[in-house]
């Protein structure tokens, strides 16, 4: 079953980080507790493990993007599993985002 990776909030004030390295990219196979991606708050730099075995099946970011806290990263599963079911519809970061800024 395919798991969606969040951006994790990082403190009460944090409302966005800043993206400085994909380590796992679209389709590169990743083992439970793999650095996926690291981060950084205008007071620490963070990394997140990957929480099972599996594939990247979607990245919604890039190094250099700031990323509002709690928003989808990234899916794991396995190759061609299905996971529309799990972002409600959202198909990429920056459409999160206006969902966010512009919510219905």
């Amino acid at each position: 079953m395919a798991i969606v990776v969040i951006l994790p909030k990082q403190g009460q004030s944090v409302e966005s980080c800043i993206i400085t390295e994909i380590k796992k990219k679209k389709g590169d196979a990743v083992k439970k507790g793999e650095i996926l991606f690291a981060y950084e708050t205008d007071k620490a730099t963070f990394e997140e493990e990957s929480p099972t075995d599996g594939v990247v099946l979607e990245c919604f970011y890039n190094d250099g993007d700031e990323v509002p806290v709690l928003l989808n990263m990234m899916v794991i599963g396995q190759p061609g599993e299905d996971y529309a079911g799990l972002l409600g519809g959202e198909i990429s970061g920056k459409e999160q985002e206006l969902k966010l800024l512009m919510p219905e």
